[in-house]
């Protein structure tokens, strides 16, 4: 009987399990037709205490950064032809997955403008 009431007091003990205090950040990065962006450089800003935590967009224009603490975040996108987008003033709770997708535009300084001169002989000698 005793073995019993052993068996069951451990059956019924669960194990413990940490809660986490981090929250990650999940988005993709696009252009302006929606087309992903693979390789785009992301860059997490905590406001709080300006810690910073960068990585890329996987192929299929996907981001994810894991374990951050909560607070206050900026998430600025590049890449390369598209001008740099900040999204701010992102709030992430503890055990929480936030997503943010980022399109970006072209950057116009990026265009390139070509210009064609045609030189026009001119007299300069009057034929008077």
């Amino acid at each position: 009987m005793l073995a019993v009431l052993v068996l069951t007091g451990v059956l019924m003990i669960r194990p413990a399990t940490a809660q986490s205090t981090f929250g990650s950040l999940i988005g993709s990065v696009q252009d302006p037709s929606g087309a992903v962006l693979p390789g785009a450089i992301v860059h997490i800003k905590n406001l709080n205490d300006n810690s910073t935590r960068d990585t890329a967009a996987d192929a299929g224009g996907e981001f994810q950064v894991l374990n951050l603490n909560p607070g206050t975040y900026a998430v600025t996108a590049s890449s390369d032809g598209f001008a740099a987008t900040t999204i701010t003033n992102i709030t992430l709770d503890a055990r929480q997955q936030l997503r943010v997708d980022v399109k970006l535009q072209v950057d116009n300084a990026q265009q390139t403008v070509s210009v064609e001169a045609d030189a026009t002989t001119v007299n300069t000698e009057s034929g008077t």
